[in-house]
């Protein structure tokens, strides 16, 4: 059940971050954490990733336009909106955008198999 390329995470809340990796490493999967956007970029312009795990709100560069710009290096990158905003709308967002949005997930997400259901549905082969 791992997969060959990790699954990037990028929230700005440690305790987040820390849990997400926790449950995706304990589900057979491998994670890279970051707290910033910019990070995350270099990351994504060097490595290649299965799934981005993408909070909305960060500081500096948001999560729109992480994906803008990571979608540049890897335009197969689908990701995972992992956002507080309860009104969050992915469909005022550019198409390529759009298309790779797999899930929104609001926080808190209290029922954490929906992270692995969406994960087996695409990383499994």
């Amino acid at each position: 059940m791992t997969s060959r390329h990790p699954v990037l995470i990028l929230d700005d809340e440690p305790r987040i971050r820390e849990t997400l990796s926790d449950y995706i490493s304990d589900i057979g999967f491998s994670a890279e954490c970051f707290s910033d956007a910019e990070s995350a970029l270099c990351a994504v312009r060097e490595r290649l990733f299965s799934l981005a795990i993408v909070d909305v709100r960060l500081p500096g560069l948001d999560g729109h336009a992480f994906l803008q710009q990571a979608l540049l290096a890897q335009p197969d990158l689908r990701s995972i909106i992992h956002t507080g905003t309860v009104e969050y709308m992915p469909q005022e967002l550019e198409p390529n955008i759009q298309a790779s949005i797999v899930a929104v997930l609001i926080k808190p997400v209290t029922d954490m198999q929906v992270f692995a259901n969406v994960l087996q549905r695409l990383l499994e082969p």
